[in-house]
């Protein structure tokens, strides 16, 4: 009985993780494409990148594919550009001047 409880919790804090050190993307809409186009096109791309999965004892879940989404935008002209959204790289101290 513990087994889904557990489950849960570490998937919980594998969200959490993710969600701290995660990626982004922006899509660089072509000539042309006015916000409500671009927005159309997102919700289109967004239903078959949403997937049914089978979990345990029966049940099903959703999951969002990023990468079919990426590729389903890709493949209507928008440029896919990845954004690193982790901790800033550590600063090295500049040298002193005197």
């Amino acid at each position: 009985m513990m087994w889904p409880q557990a489950t849960v919790g570490l998937l919980l804090v594998v969200v959490a993780i993710g969600c701290g050190l995660g990626v982004r993307y922006a899509y660089e809409k072509p000539p042309g494409v006015s916000d409500e186009q671009r927005q159309r096109d997102e919700s289109e791309c967004r239903e078959p990148a949403t997937v049914t999965v089978a979990g345990s004892y029966g049940s099903s879940h959703q999951i969002f594919d990023q990468g079919r989404f990426n590729r389903c935008m890709a493949d209507r002209g928008y440029a896919v550009r990845r954004i690193e959204t982790g901790p800033p790289p550590s600063a090295r101290p500049s040298p002193a001047r005197y």
